[in-house]
């Protein structure tokens, strides 16, 4: 019985030993009791002899395995933006829950964004709005000129601003009257404005602009068509006594009409308190004759026809600021130099006057007026704000 359990245990021990597999997977499982495995079989395992330079593969936390052995990794390409949250108008908000066959009941969110880009247009959306759309809205400082500054001499003071208040009427955008005064055009064009005595105004500026038509026709002929104090007007070198006489009589009766005015229609207006001297028995005729000629049936109880004649009457003044710079300047310009010393003396004396008949009387009552009228824009600007 020993010999034979000896000769089993000698028979098991003299068996020849199983091959080596050469897969790493044989090891684990027999041949009779498993097929044998295939690489694909075994996913993240590759047998040996398949692995041709290749080798283990690096992962990293948000990056995919770089591959080494000939092949492009992909690291070294640039990487696709990652899919963020969907903005509204670029911001970071997350888009409006809207029912649908999944959630049948989540409640539309309405979202207002308000923004004062103008609509977009028919082709698509144009997050930038035009140039034009936005200078049309923006607020802008007004674009007219800073006025010139004004003359040294005072007798030239009431002419330049004269001038002024013309540009703020003809210019479409108005105009400086001092640099920190700005009067818009629209001012002079309102309605609702009620002015006192327009007619009498009316009546004051229309007679002075045909008075200053007759000084200009005058001027002309004695001084030629040119402007007086450039030295470049006809005439020059013809004037005389003669001529000088004739210019001088043309003042007076400008003088006296100017003082007709004041008489007639000072003490509506509320000016010219103590601008007559003396009472002139010549006035009512040229008062008369000059209203006629500019009337003609016209309806002159109106802000609009007593702007227009504000209009003709500051730019007819402007003659007598040239001869006003003429006769005052030293030395005198040719023109004026040829006249004998009384009239020259008398002739400067009137334009004086005239001077100071526009800066008590006429610019009165106009920047009492222009006071009103920016007032009542003021009040239609808060309405309008406040709308």
């Amino acid at each position: 019985m020993q010999g034979t359990i000896f000769q089993r245990r000698s028979t098991k021990s003299s068996a020849p030993p199983t091959p080596r597999s050469s897969s790493p997977a044989d090891s684990f499982v027999s041949a009779g009791s498993a097929p044998k495995s295939t690489p694909s079989s075994l996913p993240g395992t590759t047998p040996l002899g398949l692995s041709t330079g290749r080798a283990r593969s690096s992962s990293q936390p948000g990056r995919r395995p770089s591959l080494i052995g000939g092949r492009i990794s992909p690291l070294d390409q640039p990487r696709p933006p990652l899919p963020g949250a969907p903005s509204v108008n670029g911001s970071g908000m997350r888009k409006t829950s809207i029912p649908s066959k999944l959630n049948p009941n989540a409640q539309p969110t309405s979202l207002s964004v308000q923004t004062d880009l103008p609509p977009a247009p028919a082709g698509g959306l144009s997050l930038v709005p035009p140039q034009q759309a936005l200078s049309a809205n923006l607020p802008t400082t007004p674009t007219s000129p800073l006025p010139p500054l004004p003359p040294d001499d005072p007798l030239l003071k009431p002419y330049h601003l004269m001038n002024l208040l013309r540009n703020t009427m003809t210019s479409s955008t108005g105009g400086y009257v001092t640099p920190r005064l700005h009067v818009p055009h629209e001012v002079w064009s309102q309605g609702g404005a009620k002015l006192s005595n327009t007619l009498e105004k009316v009546r004051a500026v229309a007679i002075l602009c045909s008075a200053l038509e007759d000084l200009q026709a005058s001027s002309a002929e004695h001084f030629g068509a040119g402007n007086i104090c450039s030295g470049l007007a006809l005439g020059i070198g013809s004037i005389g006594r003669k001529e000088a006489d004739a210019w001088l009589t043309k003042l007076e009766e400008f003088s006296s009409i100017c003082d007709g005015v004041v008489a007639n229609f000072g003490k509506k207006l509320g000016v010219g308190e103590g601008f007559v001297l003396k009472k002139t028995s010549t006035w009512g005729g040229k008062l008369t004759r000059g209203f006629d000629k500019i009337t003609n049936g016209k309806n002159l109880d109106s802000p609009a026809a007593y702007v227009r004649g504000l209009e003709k009457l500051f730019l007819h003044a402007q003659l007598l600021d040239e001869h006003t710079k003429a006769v005052i300047s030293n030395p005198a310009v040719p023109a004026y130099a040829a006249f004998p010393i009384d009239i020259r003396t008398s002739t400067e004396q009137k334009l004086k006057r005239a001077s100071d008949f526009f800066a008590s009387v006429v610019l009165t009552f106009v920047i009492r007026d222009l006071s009103q009228l920016l007032d009542k824009y003021a009040k239609k600007c808060e309405k309008w704000l406040a709308e």
